[in-house]
């Protein structure tokens, strides 16, 4: 489902109001404490995981696999605030990567073609040892609900449920595998095969790297736990998943991988619906105003 401008607008009006009213709400807690208590925060982390990007394939795809793969580089800066000893608010900016590597074994197609002399003929394509690793790195805006349970004197632990507003800033993939390429002409008849000058290779070794096509914005759903043992030093456990397709290929059962010698199409560009998953671990650092 493609994400619209007027539901990136709704976010953004969600977004403000909460902040207000967590403004409000703090001005009015402030005037009723008697205590003078440092609720409000900056805080920076960083992790790693182990990310997977699904890609729904479609009935010209058949036996496609996945690996999730590790992803070295998820960080994130924030402001947040309690409004007493347990309920607050978080908001900032990060970034998220997600690394996943595909493997299809065998592939063909056919599909009416014309030469450079305007000559129809039947193109046919097979290629194996097929391998494409998808690399896609997000910045986002995090919005964070935060609950916090005291441990005893020191300790303490923090869910954090919210979401992420996620703009696409890499988004690159990497393909190999074997091509070989067959024209067959009905009105001689004859097959044309293994004349590499002619563009029917047998065998050809290819490698491509490009560039996915992906939407322009998307939501994460996002979810963490963090220990915390002095308030100020934490160890967190993080998962998050998009909540909507976030291919902007126009996709088809009539995908070709490839078409001509030495290109390589995504194999996103074949698949109904792709989303992305992550889980982790991250160390975490924060400081109170």
């Amino acid at each position: 489902m493609k994400i619209s401008l007027l539901n990136s607008k709704k976010v953004l009006v969600v977004v403000l109001l909460f902040i207000v009213t967590s403004n409000l709400a703090f001005c009015q807690w402030s005037k009723s404490s008697n205590k003078t208590q440092k609720n409000s925060y900056w805080g920076i982390s960083y992790g790693s995981s182990i990310s997977n990007i699904t890609n729904d394939p479609v009935l010209s795809i058949s036996g496609l696999q996945s690996t999730p793969m590790y992803s070295y580089l998820n960080c994130s800066a924030e402001f947040g605030h309690f409004f007493g000893k347990t309920f607050g608010f978080s908001l900032g900016v990060g970034y998220d990567s997600y690394k996943t590597k595909f493997t299809l074994d065998s592939y063909q197609s056919e599909f009416q073609s014309t030469d450079t002399e305007g000559e129809k003929y039947v193109r046919m394509i097979s290629a194996k040892n097929i391998q494409e690793t998808q690399n896609v790195g997000f910045f986002n805006i995090p919005l964070r609900l935060n609950v916090r349970f005291s441990l005893g004197k020191k300790m303490s632990i923090l869910f954090k449920p919210g979401i992420n507003y996620a703009i696409p800033v890499v988004k690159k993939y990497e393909s190999t595998g074997t091509f070989t390429y067959k024209g067959y002409y009905a009105q001689y008849p004859v097959t044309l095969e293994n004349l590499p000058d002619y563009g029917f290779p047998t065998d050809l070794d290819t490698k491509i790297n490009g560039k996915l096509e992906l939407q322009k914005h998307s939501l994460f759903g996002k979810g963490s736990i963090e220990l915390y043992f002095n308030n100020y030093l934490a160890i967190g456990f993080w998962y998050s998943h998009s909540f909507s397709n976030l291919s902007a290929y126009n996709s088809s059962d009539t995908f070709q991988l490839s078409t001509e010698t030495n290109q390589i199409n995504s194999l996103m560009g074949g698949s109904h619906k792709v989303s992305y998953s992550s889980y982790g671990i991250s160390l975490n650092f924060r400081f109170y105003k």
